[in-house]
């Protein structure tokens, strides 16, 4: 079984292709589109159509030589996904995500459709434990195998210091980095 995550749409990101047996022993004429849409989601990155599919679909004619790239550049509406503070209307997740990657990130805000929004940490290292059920991170972005936490006040406490150190050494096992950004940094972007 190979798990696959994807960040395309506004739904459960997380998918499982099963059951595909070796190259010689497919007779399924639904195999070339499997193995297409499995190379488009584990790149993770804009692309270009392959030989192969050019071949099988067509060539595409634009009039101003324009790429297509198979990713959309709508940025994701995430509703109430971002969290941030109710109470006092203040969500610097939000700003991040909405306001900050596409003014400093100009060519690469294209992120904004790969990354996913409070991720579990089981769906990212692809196990649970008990030491971390039902932890979210704020944003994963699975490409670059890179966790963004949003840090308030909250983290400045020595008890949490604690626990996110003990969350982002968790993640360094599975090879996945944890960048923090404090809160004053987004008020002063």
């Amino acid at each position: 079984m190979e798990r696959y995550t994807a960040g395309y749409s506004y739904t459960n990101f997380n998918f499982v292709i099963q059951n595909l047996k070796m190259k010689k022993d497919i007779k399924n004429k639904y195999y070339p589109f499997i193995c297409i849409l499995k190379n488009i989601l584990q790149r993770g990155v804009p692309t270009i159509m392959s030989t192969y599919l050019t071949y099988k679909i067509g060539k595409i004619n634009l009039d101003n030589k324009q790429i297509i790239g198979l990713i959309d550049y709508e940025v994701p509406n995430w509703i109430n996904t971002i969290k941030g503070d109710n109470v006092n209307n203040y969500y610097p997740a939000k700003q991040f995500f909405y306001e900050i990657i596409p003014q400093y990130l100009k060519e690469y805000k294209f992120i904004q459709q790969l990354m996913l929004p409070e991720a579990e940490i089981k769906d990212i290292v692809g196990e649970e434990n008990k030491e971390f059920i039902n932890q979210k991170v704020d944003f994963y972005l699975e490409p670059c195998k890179l966790v963004i936490e949003i840090d308030g006040l909250q983290h400045e406490s020595e008890l949490q210091l604690q626990i996110d150190s003990q969350r982002d050494e968790y993640l360094s096992k599975f090879g996945v980095k944890t960048i923090r950004i404090n809160t004053t940094q987004i008020k002063s972007k």
